[in-house]
Formats: structure tokens, sequence, C-alpha cells
């Protein structure tokens, strides 16, 4: 069976696949770690569909990012509409125990949690990292 993948880049806008893919960003060679407490900012300004709960999204970058000290947060600004796949479904998007430093063109994987939230239009979806995540660092 054919899965359909979406290769994206970090920019301003993205468009959103059929419900139940699965977003697959390869990674670029370029990786930042300058500054503690920097954030990955990612604007969403279409619509997305968010998959079965359990099942793996994966998200990565094609251009730079920055990352923060471990428990601090990253923050994905929504402009515009999350689906959710049930009615007053709660979603919550939970970061993997571990982040291994992948080559380039690998992906992140980000597992989704058994629930999570479905924030409204302009609010910002926070991630906190997990204590073990292992950061990626320029060339």
């Amino acid at each position: 069976m054919a899965l359909s993948i979406h290769i994206l880049a970090l920019s301003s806008t993205w468009h959103s696949p059929q419900p139940g893919t699965v977003l697959n960003l390869a990674l670029s060679s370029t990786w930042h770690c300058p500054q503690p407490g920097t954030v990955l900012n990612l604007a969403l300004s279409s619509t997305w569909h968010c998959p079965r709960p359990g099942t793996v999204l994966n998200l990565a970058l094609s251009s730079t990012w920055h990352c923060p000290q471990p428990g601090t947060v990253l923050n994905l600004a929504l402009s515009s509409t999350w689906h959710c796949p049930q009615s007053g479904t709660v979603l919550n998007l939970a970061l993997s125990s571990i982040w291994h430093r992948p080559q380039p063109g690998t992906v992140l994987n980000l597992a989704l949690s058994s629930t999570w939230h479905c924030p409204q239009p302009g609010t910002v979806l926070n991630l906190a990292l997990s204590h073990s995540t292992v950061y990626i660092v320029g060339k």
C-alpha cells in the first residue's frame, strides 16, 4: 500500500496532506544551536488534519533551527485551524523520550500521545522537551 509523503519546507506557509498521511520533512545539513532559550517557531498558515492517536507524525526542518536548553519549550504558532478526528477530541502532542542526532536527510519523529488539544487559531502550542534530548549542532 502506497504511503503519501509530503516534503515541506520551513516557511511561513505549508500545505495540508490528506487525513492519515505522514508529514515527512528531510533535514538539511544546516543546524544551529546558538543561544539557550531560543525557540523554534513554526508558523502554520493553512489547515492540517491530525492522524489517529498512537501514530507517528514526522516533522523535521529543511532550513535552519535554533534549539533551547533541555526542559524549555518549543513554540508552534498556529495562524489557522487544527482539525481533530472527532468532535471534542483532546489532542496532546508529546515529544519522544529521546531525540537522536540524525544525519542530514533523516527525520525526527514526534510521537502522538493518546489524546491532544486542538487550540484556537492564533494560539500557541507548547511542546515540552525531554531532559534526555540530544540537540543538533551546526556543521
